[in-house]
């Protein structure tokens, strides 16, 4: 029996490198704009073009079959996001890496707002480049996200602080309700492996972290944080095979553990 694909609110997705015609495509109209087109009117007059088309149908693809919100994960994406802002940034508005895909609410959230620290570097999480579960933390005794702790300034990272104000939807109470109905389908699969214990058992519980992917949550209970929270943790300590063969899978899929000196909230930390 084959193993099912895992595409695991916001996760970090791998971007696909773009065929070379499209590439080309992208670069001729970033030359059109460095010379002098206006990006406004350029952007939305090749959306109809058949290479776009064919570009945001690649964007819909990262993000798994059911092509969800590359920010939130809990609704279908519908528009083509520029993480730096087209208008502010029009050298940036026909680049592959700058084109992301999102939900009608996070673009809105989102719009032109892209605030940079000092040195120019984006203070909003890049889900195609790096990985969200770095930045943010995930309760799940309330199913909400926060700030990481940093243990070394003593503070909330900020660039997980300013992702959560601009996409105001990670916070949204259905999109909380989604995570707990998803992370209690992934604490009802886990708890069935643990009674049973048989070989068919351990495909059935692939079978449900593949069919509850959403909002990044099986990396946060198999790759990060919450593999110590349980009833994960019994899986990690007395199947060693079983939990090492899920994280290969999901690391297929994404990035594996980072972890640092960062924790969770003052609120979460032990003792």
């Amino acid at each position: 029996m084959p193993t099912p694909a895992i595409d695991d609110d916001m996760r970090f997705l791998r971007r696909h490198e773009l065929e070379a015609a499209l590439s080309d495509y992208l670069d001729c109209m970033q030359r059109a704009v460095a010379e002098g087109a206006d990006i406004v009117a350029t952007w939305k007059a090749q959306r109809q073009n058949r290479s776009m088309k064919r570009i945001v149908e690649e964007l819909g693809r990262m993000t798994g079959a059911r092509e969800r919100c590359m920010f939130c994960e809990d609704s279908r994406g519908t528009d083509v996001e520029h993480f730096w802002p087209k208008k502010r940034y029009p050298e940036k508005s026909f680049r592959w890496m700058n084109l992301l895909w999102a939900c009608a609410g996070c673009n809105r959230c989102k719009g032109d707002r892209f605030p940079c620290d000092s040195s120019g570097k984006p203070q909003l999480i890049d889900p195609t480049a790096e990985d969200p579960w770095d930045f943010l933390f995930y309760d799940p005794e309330t199913d909400e996200l926060t700030a990481r702790w940093n243990q070394r300034t003593g503070k909330e990272d900020p660039r997980g602080v300013m992702t959560l104000e601009i996409i105001s939807t990670l916070r949204h109470q259905a999109v909380a309700e989604g995570r707990r109905r998803t992370r209690r389908n992934l604490e009802r699969a886990v708890r069935s492996f643990l009674s049973n214990k048989q070989e068919q058992i351990v495909e059935e519980l692939l079978e449900s972290i593949a069919d509850n992917d959403g909002y990044g949550l099986p990396s946060w209970f198999f790759l990060r944080d919450g593999s110590d929270e349980p009833p994960f943790v019994e899986v990690r300590r007395q199947y060693p095979a079983v939990w090492k063969r899920i994280g290969k899978h999901l690391r297929g899929h994404g990035p594996g553990p980072a972890r640092e000196d960062t924790t969770a909230p003052p609120s979460r930390r032990p003792g």
